[in-house]
């Protein structure tokens, strides 16, 4: 048995009992540097990973680099740059890179374009260096954001869905979306996601406050599922005297009196017959 460690010595001996056990020290006089390396392998090449998430918020990216500080990955990257939509990462190691690439694949809405360039070509001793980029963009869409389904798209999903807005309940390799009128649910994911036309309208930081002043009290059973809901008025917590009424999802939570946040459509440049508030969530009193 021969055993190579760190720690400056070789071992020989068996697994036998009684077996004798030598020890050599060793010392390391020389050892190459990673761009050395690379500037004596007959391939080398920058491998740079462009990171986007186009919108007005690029939630994910911030949670990316958490995720990079927190592994041994960081310690290959030779440059990172921050754009406006992204980062643009440049690794000394090309596997490294693809360990990203496949993390993003497994985690997020993703479409993927691989390019390679030649930079230089030395014909004599058959050596080249290459560019290699991976482009990795992701679904601009964010949990609690609201959406708008295109009318050819929602045509095809008239058994399922009678309105255009919808909300973003979660967000993995698939988009969950939520009707906030019956509650039912529709996924995406892959090429039918960027190929559907969703567009993000309203996004987290424009919600607004409502306090609940009456709900109906005759429930409303959807007649192809079980989902009951109620009609609900609620009133703008900074203008009292605009009165909204709308059917929500979360109506059967609601009572007299309680907070709730929403997206106020009739004050947004969206054009459409209903211009209801789309209620997201309860707020709980601390």
């Amino acid at each position: 048995q021969r055993d190579a460690t760190e720690s400056g010595y070789i071992r020989y001996g068996s697994k036998g009992a009684g077996s004798a056990v030598r020890i050599i020290e060793f010392k390391v006089c020389s050892k190459q540097c990673r761009e050395c390396a690379m500037e004596e392998s007959s391939q080398t090449g920058d491998f740079i990973l462009q990171i986007r998430q186009h919108g007005r918020g690029s939630t994910f990216i911030p949670y990316i680099q958490h995720r990079l500080r927190a592994t041994s990955l960081c310690n290959m990257i030779s440059g990172i740059e921050e754009t406006i939509h992204g980062l643009d990462i440049t690794w000394t190691s090309r596997n490294q890179a693809l360990r990203v690439l496949k993390f993003l694949e497994n985690t997020f809405p993703v479409r993927l374009q691989t390019t390679r360039k030649l930079i230089t070509h030395n014909e004599k001793i058959n050596k080249y260096r290459l560019k290699y980029s991976y482009c990795c963009e992701i679904f601009p869409t964010c949990e609690a954001d609201l959406v708008r389904i295109p009318a050819k798209e929602l045509k095809l999903l008239s058994g399922q869905i009678r309105q255009p807005f919808l909300l973003c309940t979660k967000v993995t390799t698939k988009i969950y979306l939520t009707d906030p009128t019956t509650g039912k649910n529709i996924s995406y994911f892959g090429k039918g996601l960027w190929n559907s036309g969703i567009e993000t309208i309203k996004r987290p930081t424009s919600l607004s406050s409502f306090i609940v002043t009456s709900i109906d009290d005759k429930e409303i059973q959807e007649s192809d599922g079980g989902f009951i809901a109620r009609k609900v008025t609620v009133s703008a917590l900074c203008d009292r005297e605009r009165f909204f009424s709308a059917k929500s999802h979360i109506s059967p939570l609601l009572k007299t009196g309680d907070i709730v946040e929403g997206y106020l459509i009739a004050d947004s440049t969206v054009s459409y017959d209903d211009y209801d508030p789309k209620m997201v969530r309860k707020l709980v009193p601390e």
